[in-house]
């Protein structure tokens, strides 16, 4: 519903990780969003497991869960890499599919600037 006033509140947890194949990482980011025209609340929750066997390479394992009560819910998992392309510029590519909800697979790609 794009244009209708929505009040948003959210919760992040992140933690950094020792693990055998570099350091690593954890986060947790939660949201709750209510319409407030239509008084329905969406429920969102990302979970990211990430670790860097070098400089250069990231590894990413995301679930991204969805819940809107009598609407749609889904879970999609969404696997990446990310590779070092300059002093500041980093690429990820990587593929999202949905494991529960309404079936969707896609092709992720993205540009970090380190600064």
């Amino acid at each position: 519903s794009a244009g209708l006033p929505v009040v948003r509140a959210g919760l992040s947890y992140g933690k950094g990780l020792q693990t055998r194949w570099g350091p690593g990482w954890f986060a947790e980011d939660s949201s709750a969003a209510v319409n407030l025209s239509t008084g329905l609340t969406a429920y969102k929750m990302d979970s990211t497991i990430g670790v860097s066997p070098s400089d250069n390479w990231k590894a990413i394992l995301q679930f991204q869960t969805e819940v809107a009560p009598g609407q749609y819910s889904h879970l999609r998992v969404a696997p990446s890499v990310v590779r070092r392309l300059g002093r500041v510029m980093l690429a990820e590519i990587g593929l999202t599919h949905t494991v529960w909800g309404a079936r969707q697979s896609g092709l992720k790609l993205g540009v970090w600037m380190e600064f």
